[in-house]
């Protein structure tokens, strides 16, 4: 039997592993982390977060919410 394969709606693989992942932003952008609270940048065109495999990231990209 066939393993299952997630992808994205462009059709490329997910991602499904622990490690660093970048995220970039077609403008710039001031992510804040709405579960941390934490700042990530301000006025900046991507980031890289470590992710560990179930974890949930949220940002807001106009900065503290």
């Amino acid at each position: 039997m066939a393993k299952a394969r997630m992808v994205n709606r462009n059709g490329s693989p997910a991602v499904e592993a622990d490690g660093q992942k970048t995220i970039r932003f077609k403008r710039l952008a001031d992510p804040w982390e709405v579960y941390e609270k934490k700042s990530w940048g301000q006025g900046v065109e991507e980031i890289t977060v470590p992710m560990v495999r179930g974890e949930t990231l949220m940002f807001s990209l106009c900065g503290e919410i």
